[in-house]
């Protein structure tokens, strides 16, 4: 219902805004209330969404690890023990999850040796770091899911850039080469946030450059930067209120989205937004288990926005 309310009522307040004949101070003071109200409306469910990045969202079969401790120290009982216990939990496929002092290097070490990783998705207490430990059994199950998002986000995006290249007429060509390279950029590091959980800096940063020539060519640079300042400001309030729950990189990659998007219609930042959550909901739904990259969400949400943009400027529909 949240969702239902951010796409369309905005959205009638914006037709309603468009066609307005009062003066231009008001339309503006009318316009900066809605987006505000789809900025905290984005960022509230969000936070909803990636509250269960937490130990309750690492995996329907997941076993908490409290402590490992022996009367006996220096001997390998608890290395022994532990061993005991990972061997446990790969025959029934479980994930373990720990949370251990920072300072306890031996502990810390001791952990790392039976396959546990750093989780810094999980926020735990302070002078405390997150561990987790999948089993070989889930982590193989998740594979083909990965192979297929993978597959389909890039089939995705080569549409989008021959949609961008052949039929986005309405600006010029070096405009279309520059979104199109930037696409490709993009899908690129939604492909390494589904295996690795990060948006790598480089593929955004020259993504960043090729938005801005793309503004620069097509003369949108206001454009672009009010595009980019919209996408990216209901994540930012996310990440500011609780980094654990959003990375930097998503908000830098919805900044970058919006600047592409900027040459047609920049507006459709909002857009980008709304379907980028819209699918992280019902991905979580889908795959209720484990921490979830949202950079196929926010690229998924760029082209739709992308593509719905091109088409209401080719039909005169918006300006």
């Amino acid at each position: 219902m949240v969702l239902a309310g951010l796409i369309f009522v905005p959205g009638l307040i914006l037709v309603e805004i468009a066609g307005a004949d009062g003066s231009l101070f008001a339309r503006v003071v009318l316009l900066a209330v809605v987006l505000a109200m789809v900025g905290a409306g984005i960022a509230s469910c969000v936070g909803r969404i990636f509250d269960a990045n937490r130990w309750g969202g690492v995996g329907t079969r997941s076993t908490v690890v409290a402590n490992v401790a022996v009367s006996e120290r220096g001997v390998g009982l608890g290395r022994t023990l532990l061993t005991e216990i990972t061997r446990l939990a790969d025959d029934d496929g479980r994930t373990l999850v720990l949370a251990v002092q920072t300072d306890n290097v031996a502990a810390t070490r001791l952990y790392r040796s039976v396959g546990f990783t750093d989780e810094p998705s999980v926020k735990v207490r302070s002078g405390q770091i997150a561990m987790i430990r999948r089993s070989p059994s889930a982590v193989r199950s998740t594979r083909p899911w990965d192979e297929h998002l993978s597959a389909a986000l890039v089939a995705g995006c080569a549409m989008s850039v021959v949609a961008v290249l052949v039929g986005a007429t309405t600006v010029s060509g070096p405009t279309r080469i520059a979104v199109a390279a930037g696409l490709c950029l993009l899908c690129a590091a939604a492909i390494v946030d589904i295996r690795a959980l990060r948006l790598p800096n480089r593929f955004l940063v020259v993504a960043a450059v090729l938005a801005a020539l793309a503004a620069y060519f097509a003369g949108a640079v206001d454009s672009a930067l009010a595009a980019s300042v919209t996408g990216a400001a209901p994540f930012l309030l996310v990440h500011l209120v609780d980094p654990s729950a959003l990375g930097f990189g998503d908000v830098k990659f919805a900044a970058v989205a919006g600047a592409l998007i900027a040459p047609w219609w920049w507006p459709a930042a909002v857009l980008m937004a709304l379907v980028a959550v819209t699918v992280a909901c019902v991905t979580r739904l889908t795959r209720p288990s484990g921490p979830h990259a949202l950079g196929p969400s926010l690229l998924t949400g760029t082209l739709v926005a992308l593509l719905v943009s091109i088409v209401l400027v080719q039909k005169g529909l918006v300006a």
